[in-house]
């Protein structure tokens, strides 16, 4: 089974507190593998139950994945992330009207957003070291689609194209990621398992910035899920994923 819900992403004793509700299915949460596919293939293969990621987390994780890797950002790191309507839940809201909700691009959910705790189990995992994390949610006025832009101080010195190489590397082989010289753009990612990601160096502040875009309802959730589900079944990854990315080409 892929699990598209938070459930078992997370301790039960951190679920809780952040999700604001009892788990009442504590002795799955170890049996399920996190299903951010490029960083858990081979145990995903082997796996009964994963746990899709959240649409956030996902954003977030390639966007920084290369540098937290190599220890090159220090915490706390601050992630302004957009996201089309699609991805402000389940609930009515007055922001989920399309009539109104055109035009506008709004904050919500500025602090304790049920995903810091697994942006930060994600980011420490990568790193070997307890992150800590400033996450600001938006709302943009578009139907679907997450730019994450990453901000952190860099650790030592890196130029640009050392930190591209980097990026480059991490993600050889990886069909769906692209490291590009290009702005990340939704448009370009809408309706695929696609993510882009760019790295820039602001020197003068001393920092790094890192930005990914993805459809946060593919890569976000169902494409991952079925991408998931190809790993699970040994088949190819890409199974079930090309039409929708030719469509969007």
């Amino acid at each position: 089974m892929v699990d598209l819900s938070g459930d078992f992403r997370l301790p039960a004793d951190v679920y809780e507190k952040w999700y604001k509700q009892k788990h009442t299915a504590p002795e799955l949460i170890s049996k399920a593998i996190y299903g951010l596919t490029e960083f858990n293939r081979e145990k995903i293969k082997k796996a009964k139950l994963v746990s899709n990621p959240g649409c956030y987390p996902t954003g977030a994780a390639f966007a920084l994945a290369p540098l937290l890797s190599k220890g090159l950002v220090k915490s706390p790191i601050h992630l302004d992330s957009k996201s089309g309507w699609s991805g402000a839940g389940n609930q009515p809201k007055e922001y989920w009207d399309k009539a109104d909700g055109y035009g506008k691009c709004m904050p919500y959910t500025l602090t304790g957003h049920k995903h810091i705790p697994e942006i930060e189990r994600i980011f420490g995992e990568i790193s070997g070291k307890k992150q800590i994390v400033s996450f600001a949610p938006m709302l943009l006025p578009v139907e679907r689609g997450i730019i994450t832009n990453a901000h952190a101080e860099m650790k030592g010195k890196a130029s640009e194209s050392e930190l591209v190489g980097i990026y480059k590397e991490f993600y050889k082989g990886e069909q769906f990621i692209q490291v590009t010289s290009d702005v990340p753009n939704i448009k370009r990612v809408e309706f695929t398992n696609r993510v882009e990601v760019i790295v820039k160096v602001d020197e003068r502040a001393k920092s790094v910035i890192a930005v990914s875009a993805i459809d946060n309802l593919m890569k976000g959730a169902a494409g991952q899920a079925v991408q998931n589900m190809n790993v699970m079944l040994g088949i190819d990854e890409r199974e079930g994923l090309g039409l929708a990315d030719k469509c969007a080409l």
